[in-house]
């Protein structure tokens, strides 16, 4: 009888361990209405074109009123993803602050990151000794665009959560236009699906504005179509604080095409100092000014927003964000953080053709 008793205790345990997780759940459902984890995991290249539009924010002809329009930017994608490259072509037309256009492509290597073309106004010294013109992309602006391109590639992501279940963590559901949407964390992110497809619906970061301080910054999915079983999303609004700051159109959508290794091809001379990906240690950025050492810094609004130095007094500037001491440059914008993605979306004021880390990763 003794024996017959632990055994039923024996089975019963293996029932409730076999059960999975409300987090396990959401995100196997999401699996599956997008296509199902084989189909997803089939996807070795891809290629894509769209348009994208942004607002600046922190403008508008009168105080409270709509922000002025930035500008509108078509775009080339191609990836390998066995290889972890991709390659963006950018034609960047600017409205506001004044009319120019800018053509190049980002070459996203899994360590390093180029820009081949002039991209901005201020160009910086390795961009103009190289002819053509091209620079390898600064360590901030890399990890920039790894993490927003780890939040457009939906499908990647998706996998790397049924792939990784104990890093995936409970969240609270994000409410938004009256709507309830069951969430997740996972890395940077908390992912909200659609309560009535299982669809990823919103994927948010918390983050840091150093006029606005903390903020809310979305990717919002829709448009989703089936391409060979797959369903992409085809239009993705960014939204900082409910805002849409952002608007992406992908116009074509294609899997598993053949890509030339080529594509992703940089001058010889761009990788000999090519900058790895910003710091971060334990999901936050880890940077050093020449006067201060700091134990850790925190620059995400889950981590915390103060830096502090061995003495643990507060200090703010170029310290506060992370940048070196004495740089004058003014940045703004979203922080950014994960391992693989890590750091920040700054724009460089002093530079306002540049706008970092746009993420044209498509699906």
């Amino acid at each position: 009888m003794k024996r017959a008793l632990i055994v039923c205790s024996v089975v019963a345990l293996a029932g409730c361990a076999a059960e999975p997780t409300r987090e396990q759940s959401l995100v196997n459902r999401a699996a599956d209405a997008m296509g199902g984890a084989e189909r997803l995991a089939g996807i070795k290249t891809v290629s894509a074109r769209g348009t994208t539009k942004q607002w600046e924010p922190e403008q508008s002809e009168v105080p409270g009123g709509e922000m002025r329009f930035a500008n509108e930017t078509s775009f080339a994608v191609v990836q390998d993803r066995t290889q972890g490259a991709a390659r963006t072509d950018i034609e960047r037309r600017f409205a506001y602050p004044t009319p120019r256009t800018f053509k190049f492509a980002e070459v996203v290597l899994p360590d390093t990151g180029y820009v081949l073309g002039v991209d901005s106004n201020g160009r910086n010294a390795q961009s103009q000794k190289m002819s053509p013109p091209a620079h390898s992309m600064s360590s901030l602006r890399l990890a920039a665009v790894q993490r927003e391109a780890l939040r457009s590639n939906v499908t990647r992501l998706v996998l790397a959560m049924q792939a990784n279940p104990g890093q995936v963590r409970p969240a609270l559901d994000i409410v938004a236009n009256g709507v309830s949407y069951p969430a997740v964390g996972y890395g940077p992110f908390t992912v909200a699906f659609d309560p009535r497809s299982g669809l990823p619906a919103r994927m948010r970061t918390l983050d840091y504005d150093n006029i606005w301080g903390d903020v809310t910054y979305d990717a919002v999915f829709s448009d989703w179509r089936d391409f060979g079983g797959v369903r992409v999303p085809m239009h993705r609004d960014y939204e900082l604080n409910g805002r849409v700051v952002q608007a992406v159109q992908l116009t074509d959508f294609q899997a598993n095409v053949p890509v030339d290794s080529a594509a992703f091809a940089v001058p010889a001379e761009l990788k000999a100092d090519a900058a790895k990906p910003a710091q971060v240690v334990d999901g936050c950025a880890l940077k050093q000014c020449s006067s201060f050492r700091f134990s850790r810094v925190q620059m995400l609004r889950g981590q915390g927003t103060q830096i502090r130095n061995q003495r643990g007094s507060r200090k703010s500037g170029c310290e506060r964000r992370g940048l070196d001491c004495g740089r004058k440059i003014e940045f703004r914008h979203r922080v950014a953080r994960f391992g693989q993605a890590a750091i920040s979306q700054w724009r460089v004021r002093s530079c306002p053709g540049s706008i970092i880390a746009l993420g044209y990763i498509p699906s």
